[in-house]
């Protein structure tokens, strides 16, 4: 599943006169025209236009799908565990989805929030992403974008988010079919790493992938561009800890949690935090303004990020949605991604690596944190 010794096997996708998305779009249109699957779920452009959701199609006809538009506004994950998470699919549906999202999905089928068996995961070499908002006013294409995001970021006309822009892992590893754009030249690189993804690449007529000695060198060049970054991000905000800056912080929050509404991770069909648990009568906000003689209304704000990270963060995969969905403007990845990281590098644990890992609270070894209690 490594992209150490890939390109085996893969197939050559050439861009057509319609440009990128046009000739991805026959491939997946094939999909469903060869019976290899019912239907597609990718990012496809609204009606209005400006912006690109996920969209479930099972008429190949209808595959317009802008799959390589850089803006991600929900997440793709808890799209699938919608499809599957009540009972597994009976037909296969392909899912065209950046490395977020599908790291995302393997921890909620970790959790037995979704089921993977008939989902053919198709990722794609992400570049980041602009905010939604940033997204819908630009004038240029997806596509121009995209590459430009892979050129010369510093050239594009708006700054990609922050999540992304410091993201450690751009390339899909676990896949089905690894749709590969870094080093490949007039095409993209489509590479099966799973029985799935081969009999879904059967009889598509495509021809060998013959030259991409460049891709394992612009790969290793943009993640380590991206993991500087990331370095420098975490050490630029190590200085908030501690109750009093933390409070300062997340002292802006309204308390809408729009940060757990969009969360892949957030899974949980009745929060404790929307439960009759915190619920206040009126007589308790009185009673609790005499005890104290003042208090910030809406309770609970900090109370509500801390309890929420403690739920989460071992499986957060750094996507940024909670950062993208707050009106607030909280820079809520200065936080998370330092907190991530610790919390995950003391079990070794990176969230979505691989479906057969399993998450560190569900397994007790005794060799882990020996030395807490000892003096």
């Amino acid at each position: 599943m490594s992209e150490k010794g890939a390109n085996s096997g893969a197939a050559f996708l050439k861009f057509k006169k319609g440009g990128m998305n046009a000739a991805f779009n026959d491939f997946l249109a094939g999909l469903i025209n060869r019976g290899k699957v019912a239907a597609v779920l990718a990012p496809q452009q609204v009606p209005s236009g400006g912006m690109a959701f996920p969209a479930l199609i099972s008429d190949p006809e209808k595959i317009k799908t802008d799959a390589f538009a850089p803006v991600l506004p929900v997440a793709t994950a808890k799209m699938i565990s919608a499809l599957t998470c009540e009972a597994p699919l009976t037909r296969r549906v392909a899912a065209v989805m950046p490395n977020c999202q599908i790291r995302a999905l393997i921890e909620l089928v970790k959790l037995k929030q979704a089921d993977i068996g008939n989902i053919v995961i198709i990722g794609i070499d992400c570049p980041g992403v602009f905010d939604i908002n940033d997204y819908s006013n630009l004038k240029e294409d997806s596509e121009t974008l995209f590459t430009a995001l892979f050129n010369n970021v510093k050239k594009t006309p708006a700054k990609i988010r922050s999540a992304c822009a410091t993201c450690r892992e751009p390339i899909p590893e676990y896949c089905d079919i690894a749709v590969g754009v870094l080093g490949v030249k007039d095409g993209v690189m489509l590479e099966p790493r799973t029985d799935k993804g081969r009999d879904a690449l059967d009889g598509a007529g495509l021809d060998e992938l013959k030259d991409a000695n460049g891709r394992a060198k612009a790969v290793e060049e943009f993640k380590k561009s991206r993991a500087a970054a990331d370095e420098s991000f975490r050490k630029e905000h190590e200085k908030i800890q501690g109750i009093a800056e933390v409070t300062k912080f997340y002292a802006a929050c309204i308390n809408c949690q729009n940060c757990r509404t969009v969360c892949p991770i957030c899974y949980c069909h009745e929060c404790f935090f929307r439960s009759d648990n915190l619920a206040q009568t009126p007589n308790t906000l009185l009673a609790k303004a005499r005890a104290r003689g003042s208090f910030k209304m809406p309770l609970d704000t900090l109370l509500f990020h801390t309890g929420r990270m403690n739920h989460m963060i071992l499986s957060c995969v750094e996507c940024g949605l909670c950062e993208q969905a707050c009106p607030a403007n909280i820079p809520l990845m200065q936080v998370l991604k330092r907190v991530a990281a610790d919390a995950q590098s003391k079990f070794n644990y990176i969230p979505g690596r691989h479906p057969d890992e399993e998450m560190p609270l569900k397994v007790f070894r005794e060799d882990e944190f020996n030395n807490v209690g000892e003096e």
